[in-house]
């Protein structure tokens, strides 16, 4: 995955982001951090499904003249950052697989774990990444399956 450039603007109360290279990728948070997490969500699922394109604005220079070349305008207080698609959650993935691979929908599944569609909904999101292990444990019990935690030690880039 790309990492792109995005412009950092502070509201009277909350800040709001945007990529300039990828038109309709937007978000706004209470703090920067959370600001640009949603962001690097957004943009996930913006390019969901297709060939993420290569950024080619590569400074703030470069980003202010494509905006300007668009009757737009990088403010000297705008932050610029570079925010990446947000990975999709293995997790979830894994679920949806199961899922699949059983026939089983998500209203089925939650019936048969004593909860909700929407519930259900937020497990397979491949963007939400805050599963609880015991609601794991429950799903897989309800799909004919077990729940396995390995640990590994990360690799190193070079």
């Amino acid at each position: 995955m790309h990492d792109f450039l995005a412009v950092i603007e502070r509201g009277e109360r909350n800040y709001s982001a945007y990529v300039p290279e990828i038109p309709g990728v937007a978000a706004t948070g209470r703090t920067v951090e959370q600001t640009l997490r949603r962001l690097s969500e957004a943009l996930a699922m913006h390019l969901e499904g297709e060939m993420a394109p290569s950024p080619k604005l590569r400074t703030r220079e470069e980003l202010k003249r494509f905006l300007e070349a668009q009757g737009e305008r990088l403010e000297e207080d705008d932050r610029v950052e570079w925010v990446r698609p947000k990975s999709p959650d293995p997790v979830s993935l894994e679920i949806q697989r199961v899922m699949k691979a059983a026939g089983v929908t998500q209203a089925m599944l939650a019936q048969q774990m004593g909860t909700t569609q929407s519930a259900v909904a937020r497990l397979v999101d491949p963007h939400y990444g805050r599963h609880s292990l015991d609601t794991l444990r429950r799903a897989a019990e309800a799909l004919g399956y077990e729940v396995e935690v390995k640990l590994r030690r990360r690799r190193h880039s070079a």
